[in-house]
Formats: structure tokens, C-alpha cells, sequence
């Protein structure tokens, strides 16, 4: 468990320098740092490995309630997951949900960036769009 945050952990404080430098050597270094930890599958694994520990699906859960989204009688939220690290939210009872992330580790999660989604949410049947009841990241 130490290890799993060690490396997610080290893995954010690379990735957020690396967005931050414009020197070539830094990019380099960040790169070789990111390998040197086992890049993004590692980190994916480290995470996957905490969120078995704690379901973050059952925290979601309890605020979509709180905020009265999800409630008995009314239609199942539409739930848009960005970041999607495990199909936890995916396997809630009472959620549509959408899993996307950028490197899939689950043929049920979306292999997407969610930067080049439409506009509007989901599409319905009918081809309509209809706006995501809630966000989760």
C-alpha cells in the first residue's frame, strides 16, 4: 500500500512539472523520471490498487444522494466519469454511467480524452443530447 502511493504520489509531482517547464533538458529529465517509476502503467496499477481499498464509488454514491440526484423514484442520473481508473462507478446499482479514460486498463472504460467530446452529453436514442447529471474526476 506504501509502495501504490509512493507511486502515484511521485507520479502527479513528475506529471505536474512536466506540464509546467518549457526546457527541453527538464522535459527529458521528467521522461526519464516517469520511466523510471514504470510510467503510466504503473501508476494506473498504484491506483487501481488504492481505490480496492477504498470505493470511491460508494463516496459518489453518497453525494449524488446528498445532493438529491440520486433518489428513489426518480430516473437513474446520467453520471459522466473522467479518469476512470477501475469500473467500480460502472458496477453502481442505479447510475448510468460513462467511464472514459486516457489509457483504458478495462474494455469497459472508453479509451478517450475528454477534451475532444461534443459538446451537449450524452446521446440519447433518438440522437438527441442530453446534459450529464454529474461529473466525476
Amino acid at each position: 500500500r506504501k509502495h501504490a502511493r509512493k507511486v502515484t504520489s511521485e507520479y502527479h509531482r513528475i506529471t505536474e512539472r512536466l506540464h509546467h517547464t518549457t526546457s527541453s533538458d527538464e522535459r527529458a529529465k521528467c521522461a526519464a523520471e516517469l520511466q523510471a517509476i514504470g510510467g503510466v502503467d504503473a501508476y494506473q496499477q498504484a491506483s487501481q490498487f488504492n481505490t480496492a481499498l477504498h470505493s470511491t464509488s460508494r463516496w459518489v454514491a453518497r453525494r449524488l444522494r446528498a445532493h438529491g440526484v440520486l433518489a428513489a423514484g426518480k430516473p437513474p442520473p446520467h453520471v459522466l466519469e473522467i479518469g476512470a481508473i477501475n469500473t467500480q462507478l460502472l458496477d453502481t446499482p442505479g447510475l448510468h454511467v460513462r467511464a472514459l479514460d486516457l489509457n483504458s486498463q478495462d474494455a469497459r472504460i472508453e479509451q478517450r480524452d475528454f477534451l475532444t467530446l461534443p459538446l451537449g452529453g450524452a446521446l440519447e436514442a433518438s440522437g438527441a443530447s442530453r446534459p450529464y447529471d454529474a461529473l466525476v474526476c
